[in-house]
């Protein structure tokens, strides 16, 4: 009584951040927990509740694991109506390079006044 309100702010302050750094900010973002206890503290005070949520979580991600890799394993068959085709088979074809080949004036001019009458 008779002290200055600042200490009394203050608190009211740093109650306000942890609220918001613990409970709002992890529940709008998920997997952030900027105050995380420190694996010291969690080491020389270990926690039952801690493990149980450890193995929960464990458990959660082999489960999602499994399932992408059962959608990743499902196939989806053909219709029935469809009829089944062989796959084809190609065979690497070897092409032969051409020489280049000289032309005379005459020739160019021949091939170009019939590309010049085909674009028209």
């Amino acid at each position: 009584m008779g002290g200055s309100p600042i200490v009394d702010l203050m608190g009211i302050f740093v109650g306000h951040c942890y609220v918001f750094l613990k409970d709002v900010l992890p529940s709008e973002y998920e997997n952030i927990d900027i105050l995380k206890t420190p694996k010291l503290f969690c080491m020389l005070f270990p926690n039952e509740n801690a493990e149980q949520e450890n193995n929960i979580q464990e458990e959660v991600q082999d489960l999602i694991a499994q399932e992408e890799q059962h959608q990743a394993e499902e196939v989806i068959p053909p219709p029935e109506d469809v009829p089944q085709q062989e796959p084809a088979v190609v065979a690497p074809v070897e092409e032969e390079i051409e020489e280049p080949v000289e032309l005379s004036r005459q020739d160019l001019a021949e091939l170009r006044r019939r590309r010049f009458e085909a674009q028209k």
